[in-house]
């Protein structure tokens, strides 16, 4: 697939784009300059050293300006992203969201809008795990800014080292900061990783600091050749299984596996902090007939505009008729209702109802999963979903509802829940109790 990356200069968009060219092609760069050193969507120390980041892994850059007025400072990205895929013929956005919901919905929206997939290859990351991830493949990081107590102005151009990130630790541990800076806490700009053909070598900087804030800014850097002795890997972690305690039931196109590290690595990360084991199968290879061994079925999600899990429904009826436990998150979900309730009567279709990103949920009925959920945001990604329950269904225990449709259901008289929204990003208790019931 021909994928744009949204370059901010930063680690987090570096990252995503060395992770999405082991799967797919990144034929351009897009940035988005701020007028707003607080813009809500954009990074802005060092922004102009993306146009040597973009040279030096011999992609076209994009650039647009914005005010950056919240909001309206989307304006411009819509338009540079219109323009790479009438130019370069993208497919699809890759962004470096890890944590933050304000920007990877917003990019999902637009890229919905636009009829192209966007993918976020380090969302919901731990975030300790990215910093080493980043050093094991040779990322050269510079902490660019800070913005938080207790940072002070000796952070300021620092490498990211194994020993730096044992200081982001303690100070996570006593200060809550998010060591990955998901809180705005640092920003860090890229000089060197294995997708440059050259280094950046900076040659004049300055620091800004007062009160715990200040930037490191870079005035002068040029291209450099890279030691012939640095051999840069290119290659990324897997998701490997590790045990039988759950099955996640991957519904994910299998021609788009990027989408592994966004849907099912959220969800194995969650079941191994809990102490558990899970192996992973693709819906594609569940023998309708086959007896489940585990107690525990997790029937993962996939991305809004994929549905190609709806042609293996056949797949899972077995699993619904066992005594097994089975949570399904989204897609799962709507194989859950569709494969149980095929008759007439019952029968439940699915219809175009988008929401994208956070939106309030109201609880209809109790649920010891889900209690605590009335009118709180859950994340939703979808384009079609389930609007109504069929009057003819018996035994319904419990749902939930948006404005637009159903968002959770469970029966008196099965042991699955189906979730029409994704509890691993913001609601991970969700997951949590269900390994412990």
């Amino acid at each position: 697939m021909k994928l744009a990356i949204l370059l901010s200069g930063g680690k987090d968009s570096l990252y995503a784009t060395f992770l999405a060219k082991q799967t797919d092609e990144v034929n351009c760069a897009i940035t988005i300059k701020s007028e707003n050193k607080e813009s809500y969507m954009y990074h802005t120390p060092n922004i102009d050293l993306v146009e040597l980041q973009a040279k030096a892994m011999n992609l076209p850059l994009l650039i647009k300006t914005t005010k950056g007025e919240k909001e309206k400072e989307l304006d411009e990205l819509v338009e540079a992203i219109k323009e790479a895929k009438e130019k370069y013929q993208i497919e699809g956005v890759i962004t470096g969201a890890v944590g933050s919901q304000y920007q990877a919905s917003r990019v999902q929206r637009i890229c919905s809008e636009l009829d192209l997939y966007c993918f976020n290859p380090l969302w919901q990351q731990d975030q300790v795990e990215l910093l080493n991830e980043l050093i094991e493949n040779n990322f050269e990081v510079i902490i660019g800014g800070v913005f938080a107590y207790p940072f002070e102005k000796e952070w300021l151009g620092k490498k990211i080292t194994p020993e730096i990130i044992s200081k982001l630790i303690e100070y996570q541990k006593k200060y809550e900061i998010n060591p990955a800076g998901e809180g705005g806490e640092i920003e860090t700009i890229v000089t060197d990783c294995p997708l440059f053909s050259k280094r950046i070598e900076i040659q004049k900087s300055e620091t800004n600091y007062k009160n715990y804030a200040g930037t490191f800014e870079i005035i002068k850097a040029e291209l450099k050749n890279k030691p012939e002795q640095i051999k840069n890997k290119t290659t990324r972690k897997e998701i490997k299984n590790t045990g039988e305690d759950v099955l996640i039931i991957n519904t994910i196109n299998k021609n788009m596996n990027l989408y592994d590290l966004e849907f099912i690595r959220p969800i194995s990360d969650l079941i191994t902090k809990a102490g558990k084991t899970f192996f992973v199968k693709h819906i594609s290879k569940i023998d309708g007939t086959e007896k489940i061994k585990t107690n525990k079925v997790i029937i993962a999600g996939t991305t809004y505009q994929d549905n190609q899990f709806l042609k293996f429904e056949n797949n899972i009826k077995n699993i619904t008729k066992t005594k097994n436990e089975i949570l399904g998150i989204c897609a799962g979900m709507e194989l859950l209702l569709i494969s149980e309730n095929e008759n007439q009567e019952t029968k439940i279709e699915l219809e175009m109802i988008k929401e994208i990103g956070p939106t309030i949920v109201e609880s209809l009925n109790e649920s010891e999963l889900t209690e605590d959920l009335d009118g709180t945001e859950c994340y939703f990604l979808h384009q079609k979903g389930i609007r109504t329950i069929n009057p003819n269904i018996k035994n319904i225990k419990a749902t939930m509802a948006t404005k637009k449709g159903i968002a959770g259901i469970e029966f008196s008289n099965k042991k699955w829940t189906g979730l029409q929204f994704h509890p691993e990003v913001n609601h991970k208790k969700i997951i949590t109790k269900f390994l412990e019931k």
